[in-house]
C-alpha cells in the first residue's frame, strides 16, 4: 500500500501541469525568477517526481514479494523511506532550506501511515525470544 502511495505521488509531481517546482518547493512568486532559475526549479521538481515514482515501484516490488514472505531485510527496506523524515527534520532544524518545514508537514501523513504499518508488523518479523524457565525440583 505504501509503495502505491509513493507511485501516485511521483506521477502527480511528474505530470503536474505548469510550474510544479513552485507548488512542491513553495519558493514564492515565480515571476520574480529569471528564466534559467525557473527552468531549474521545474527540472528539480520533475527529478523529485521520478525519484518518488522509482521509490514507489521498488517499495511495491519488495512489499509484494519479500515482505509477504517475512524476510527481515524487506522490513528494513520498507523502513528506509522513513530516513527521509529524519533528513527533513535536520534541514528544518538547521535552516539549510526554507521549504524543509513544508516538506515535513506535507509528507507527515505518509510517514505516519508507513511507520504504523511497520510497527504493527514488527512482531511477525522479529518474534520475541523465548525465555528459559528453570524449574526447581
Amino acid at each position: 500500500m505504501g509503495g502505491l502511495i509513493w507511485v501516485l505521488l511521483g506521477l502527480l509531481i511528474l505530470f503536474l501541469p505548469g510550474d510544479p517546482g513552485n507548488r512542491i518547493f513553495f519558493t514564492g512568486d515565480p515571476s520574480s525568477y529569471s528564466t534559467e532559475a525557473s527552468n531549474d526549479l521545474i527540472y528539480s521538481a520533475r527529478v523529485v517526481g521520478v525519484a518518488f515514482l522509482t521509490a514507489g515501484l521498488l517499495l511495491s516490488a519488495i512489499g509484494l514479494t519479500a515482505f509477504k514472505g517475512g524476510e527481515k531485510w524487506a522490513w528494513y527496506g520498507t523502513a528506509t523511506p522513513l530516513i527521509t523524515l529524519l533528513f527533513s527534520v535536520y534541514l528544518a532544524a538547521t535552516g539549510e532550506r526554507g521549504s524543509a518545514v513544508n516538506v515535513f508537514v506535507q509528507f507527515l501523513t505518509l510517514w505516519v501511515v508507513q511507520a504504523l504499518a511497520l510497527l504493527l508488523s514488527i512482531r511477525s518479523f522479529f518474534p520475541a525470544k523465548p525465555v528459559a524457565v528453570i524449574v526447581a525440583q
